[in-house]
């Protein structure tokens, strides 16, 4: 099957079946869309950390929850425009629902986290951003810059419309309203580079 990285284009279309059977390697990581299937970058270091530390954080903040914090390895499937991701960490609340009972494949989730990387920031930024708006579930978008302290959260309003609110001190705290957790920046960034970087 020919696929690129995120980020390129390729003409030659796939079907769900054959995506997900390639997406069954535990090795890597692909997305679907419209037909095209594209290989995830390897995770760098410090991306590694930072998702490490929020889901770590957040197994204490949804425990005796209604809610569930997952990983990459519980892809995203937006049915209204096909996409299939692997967002960094989602969280789903009350009854999750799932991809032809397939518990890898999350339909309905509340909340998703993407971790950025260089090959990805554009992306995550803008097309995958209007996909995932498609989730009628969907409440709160985060976007976390592994390298500096920056942290962008997307929330939608009662009219679907989605409001943005920026983060750039090591003091601040992560508040995801949907679960009613808070993280501070200094766990997101422990052990991390940025914790010595510039705040910009």
């Amino acid at each position: 099957m020919e696929v690129n990285e995120v980020g390129n284009d390729t003409e030659q279309k796939h079907t769900i079946a054959a995506y997900l059977e390639m997406d069954s390697d535990a090795n890597e990581q692909y997305e679907f869309y419209e037909g095209e299937v594209k290989l995830l970058p390897i995770s760098r270091n410090q991306h590694k950390l930072v998702t490490r530390n929020i889901l770590t954080s957040l197994a204490q903040d949804v425990k005796g929850k209604d809610c569930k914090a997952a990983g990459s390895e519980v892809r995203v499937h937006v049915p209204k425009n096909t996409l299939f991701a692997h967002p960094d960490i989602s969280i789903v609340c009350d009854d999750a629902e799932y991809f032809n009972n397939d518990e890898s494949i999350l339909l309905n989730p509340a909340v998703l986290i993407e971790v950025l990387s260089p090959l990805t920031d554009d992306y995550d930024r803008g097309d995958k951003f209007n996909r995932y708006k498609d989730i009628a579930s969907l409440k709160e978008y985060i976007l976390v810059d592994p390298e500096t302290i920056h942290i962008s959260v997307y929330t939608r309003n009662k009219h679907s419309d989605w409001k943005l609110k920026a983060y750039k001190s090591i003091d601040d705290t992560l508040t995801i309203d949907t679960v009613k957790a808070d993280i501070w920046f200094e766990d997101i960034y422990k052990d991390t580079k940025a914790i010595g970087s510039k705040k910009r």
